[in-house]
């Protein structure tokens, strides 16, 4: 009977080591899984902050009532006052970024409206001729 008991009491310890051993997988696991969760909640924040930023900008945007149709018509009328200007002139008129000019001026000369001269460096812009 006692080595009944000291083989049950062999089996009991086995299972708790058994369980013990579990338990340190589950609390490793628990803390990569809170680490995760961590950089989770950081790519949500940084992801709601350049949301947020997002639309102040648009919301700016609104409130300056400025759309690119209005900027676009801006270069055709500086365009017809002057006959052709670069970039950097039309730039100082409208009062936008040097890159922000290009890319419209750009965009506007692959649409037609405009004609774009490369002389130099620089570009000449003028009305398209019909």
């Amino acid at each position: 009977m006692s080595q009944n008991i000291t083989s049950l009491n062999k089996r009991i310890l086995e299972e708790i080591e058994k369980v013990l051993e579990e338990n340190q997988i589950l609390k490793i696991k628990i803390e990569l899984l809170e680490g995760e969760l961590e950089s989770i909640k950081e790519s949500l924040r940084t992801c709601l902050e350049a949301q947020l930023q997002l639309t102040q900008k648009i919301k700016k945007r609104k409130e300056k009532g400025v759309r690119r149709e209005d900027v676009e018509e801006k270069i055709m009328e500086i365009l017809r006052e002057k006959g052709e200007a670069t970039a950097s002139e039309i730039q100082k008129i409208i009062n936008r970024t040097r890159e922000h000019t290009s890319r419209l001026l750009k965009k506007m000369s692959e649409e037609g409206l405009i004609e774009r001269r490369k002389i130099g460096k620089k570009y000449l812009y003028s009305l398209r001729s019909h």
